[in-house]
């Protein structure tokens, strides 16, 4: 086991960035179209005259 652990070790670090990497991708290309979708609708809001803030 003690071997095992000795094999993988050096890459566990490029694993763990890797998987990090992908999950912030994953977030950012989920976060992306809401972020938009609310400016969006922050000045469609803000040209309509009957919305009062």
């Amino acid at each position: 086991m003690s071997n095992l652990l000795k094999q993988i070790a050096p890459f566990a670090l490029n694993v763990i960035a890797a998987a990090s990497t992908a999950l912030v991708m994953l977030g950012s290309l989920i976060l992306a179209p809401l972020i938009l979708a609310g400016v969006w609708l922050a000045n469609q809001c803000a040209a309509d005259p009957r919305v009062v803030a």
